[in-house]
């Protein structure tokens, strides 16, 4: 399930991979939204994208790979949050600084924040 505004080349990346992609509302709330619906009635498990605790330790064990290098900052894209919240908590435990950036005007985090 993908918002029908979702950027072509994501779409064509999961139908590559055998998916049946289906579209639906402007925005990834209203998609995930049906999802979770469409999961319930047809009896399926939902796996929240970034949200799921074994998607956040998977995302986490990238930062195994990343120790081989030494960092000691690490600049991680912030999306729905699953990325940062599995390297952050690998890394940050092992003494790196993760620092989160965003794209201008698509700054949920940053906006979240401010908010607080």
């Amino acid at each position: 399930m993908v918002p029908e505004n979702a950027p072509q080349v994501k779409v064509d990346g999961c139908l590559s991979l055998g998916a049946t992609v289906v579209r639906h509302g402007d925005s990834f709330d209203k998609a995930c939204a049906k999802a979770i619906q469409m999961t319930e009635e047809l009896g399926w498990n939902f796996v929240h994208p970034f949200e799921d605790p074994n998607i956040i330790a998977g995302q986490g064990s990238m930062g195994v790979e990343l120790m081989e290098v030494d960092p000691d900052v690490v600049v991680v894209p912030i999306g729905g949050g699953g990325l940062i919240s599995g390297l952050g908590l690998y890394l940050q435990s092992r003494g790196v600084r993760v620092v989160g950036a965003q794209i201008v005007n698509v700054d949920n985090m940053a906006r979240s924040i401010e908010g607080c």
